[in-house]
């Protein structure tokens, strides 16, 4: 339900019965104030509402398995192309942070390789878009060479 005029001028006479005529000046200051050090508490990208837009599209991103390390807007996109981003720079991760991430590796059910991350057309796709996209086609887990070879296979 949102506030129309009519409610908007009731509040306003309220406020005016209430505080007077001589004390609206300092109540607009007072909460002037309370708004700006309200703002100084958060980042930009909460007082512009980019930060809901960032959860949502990395919670859509987790749930339908995209790959986004190539949108314009990621840390690493910035760091290959030099450009900026729009966030802060993340602070440097330490050694011991790092070698607490494992990484994922894909082996290819065909060749035994590794599967890696390949461009395709333009478009880059990780080991793990390539892995569960052939999991998903063809029931095993393939890498992008030996993938080409069961689709031709099965024509």
């Amino acid at each position: 339900m949102r506030i129309g005029p009519q409610e908007l001028i009731i509040v306003l006479i309220i406020v005016l019965v209430i505080f007077g005529p001589k004390n609206l000046p300092k109540l607009g200051k007072m909460f002037g104030k309370t708004m700006n050090n309200f703002k100084k508490g958060m980042d930009e990208s909460q007082v512009t509402g980019t930060a809901s837009s960032y959860a949502r599209k990395y919670a859509l991103n987790g749930l339908f398995a995209i790959d986004d390390t190539k949108d314009a807007d990621t840390d690493e996109y910035a760091r290959e192309t030099g450009s900026a981003s729009g966030r802060k720079p993340p602070a440097a991760a330490k050694p011991a942070e790092a070698a607490k991430k494992p990484e994922m590796l894909f082996k290819c059910s065909a060749c035994g390789k590794e599967i890696t991350g390949e461009t395709i057309n333009g478009h880059a796709y990780s080991a793990m878009s390539i892995a569960e996209q052939t999991t998903k086609k063809f029931g095993r887990c393939f890498c992008w060479g030996c993938a080409q070879k069961q689709g031709k296979g099965n024509t």
